[in-house]
């Protein structure tokens, strides 16, 4: 029935008709609607790495579990770690692959942001993904107490 709902829909047919035809309520058609547009990741080439919005994800099934081993702003960062785990047998902790957490790339730079309960953070934005990965791994050894970002930057020689 789900391929037939999407298939009508697709023609052109509106939301009351569809209804009708397949007797749901609205809500349970909206339910529909929104669990597709959920199940639409975008897979790369690569096996196992999946495109997520505006990042590359690593994911492997394992036991029936999906374990993510971090997500890349750089498709070919997500593929080089990917290959690196695969030559370790994907026998790692997956905790151990932040990939690219808390940065996100903004024009041509990258921001770093952590959200502490209801309130985000800004830790401030790098020209490169280098030295947003090093700023934010010494935050993360730091606790991300704001008050170190000054000493962190003057000790990685970042303005």
């Amino acid at each position: 029935m789900n391929l037939e709902i999407q298939k009508d829909l697709q023609k052109g047919l509106t939301i009351t008709e569809v209804c009708k035809k397949y007797k749901i309520s609205f809500k349970d058609l909206f339910k529909f609607i929104k669990k597709q547009k959920q199940r639409k990741n975008y897979k790369s080439p690569e096996k196992h790495i999946f495109r997520y919005n505006n990042r590359w994800a690593i994911i492997k099934k394992i036991n029936q579990k999906r374990i993510v081993y971090g997500s890349y702003i750089d498709f070919n960062e997500a593929k080089k770690v990917k290959n690196e785990l695969e030559q370790l047998n994907w026998e790692v902790n997956p905790n151990d692959y932040k990939g690219d957490l808390y940065i996100q790339k903004e024009h041509n730079a990258y921001k770093i942001t952590k959200s502490h309960g209801k309130k985000s953070i800004r830790y401030g934005t790098y020209r490169d993904l280098e030295t947003a990965r090093k700023v934010r791994d010494m935050l993360i050894k730091c606790n991300w107490n704001k008050d170190y970002l000054p000493l962190i930057k003057k000790e990685l020689g970042v303005e």
